[in-house]
């Protein structure tokens, strides 16, 4: 009843690219830009944080033996 949808390379691109030119097209430099800097500042707080956490475990299972 329904045609599956394939979600080959083509499409991925495809679809990022529409996603991106309609982004690019309606929203102002400036949000675009702080949208960047706020997503820089999570992904290497995010990445921090994973480190802190396998620090913290590593060092409370050595601490047990």
């Amino acid at each position: 009843m329904y045609k599956k949808i394939k979600l080959d390379l083509d499409t991925k691109l495809s679809f990022f690219g529409g996603s991106f030119l309609t982004v690019m097209m309606t929203a102002p430099l400036v949000e675009v830009g702080m949208a960047l800097v706020l997503g820089t500042i999570g992904g290497l707080a995010g990445m921090i944080g994973k480190d802190l956490y396998h620090y913290i475990k590593r060092h409370l299972n050595n601490s047990g033996k």
